[in-house]
């Protein structure tokens, strides 16, 4: 069997991974990756389209595809909502339009962790935990100013740079 697979954020953490997972196995025989902006990035059977899934035409690139593998998404800029939206939401929503309508059979979606609301650091959540996403830093009401470590100190917690939460 050989497959057709495309990827949309291809040049991410999560898409150059996905890439390279793609070129080791025998079964896929071509990749074409779809980022913003080609990449210098070259591996096996891996060819780059540049596109923005926020307002480029996609359906040409997804024709003949046996999958489309969706991993364009935004954190940042987390202070410019309308461009974020149109990557995350728009630009999602464009992504699976194409993807019917280039008759591609198999769609594989993942979402950034942007996408759900701040939870808590004590526990797991699941899916149902509320998508109000993750908001600008200037908007935080209140932030933890510190929190005893394990050695009983309270120095104030490592901040993400992504999401703004607590680090241990």
């Amino acid at each position: 069997m050989s497959l057709r697979v495309v990827v949309t954020g291809a040049t991410g953490n999560v898409g150059t991974s996905v890439l390279q997972a793609l070129s080791a196995d025998p079964e896929v025989d071509s990749i074409l990756g779809v980022a913003r902006r080609a990449p210098r990035l070259q591996l096996p059977k891996v060819d780059f389209a540049e596109a923005d899934v926020s307002r480029d035409s996609l359906e040409g690139h997804f024709r003949g595809a046996d999958a489309v593998i969706h991993l364009a998404w935004l954190i940042q800029p987390g202070r410019d909502e309308a461009t974020t939206r149109a990557t995350n939401v728009e630009g999602s929503r464009r992504t699976f339009e194409a993807v019917v309508a280039a008759g591609v059979p198999s769609l594989v979606y993942a979402s950034s962790v942007g996408a759900y609301s701040p939870g808590p650091k004590d526990r797991a959540v699941d899916e149902s935990w509320p998508t109000d996403g993750i908001r600008p830093r200037s908007t935080r009401a209140t932030r933890p100013r510190s929190r005893p470590s394990s050695t009983g100190s309270s120095a104030p917690p490592r901040r993400c740079a992504a999401c703004d939460c607590a680090r241990a």
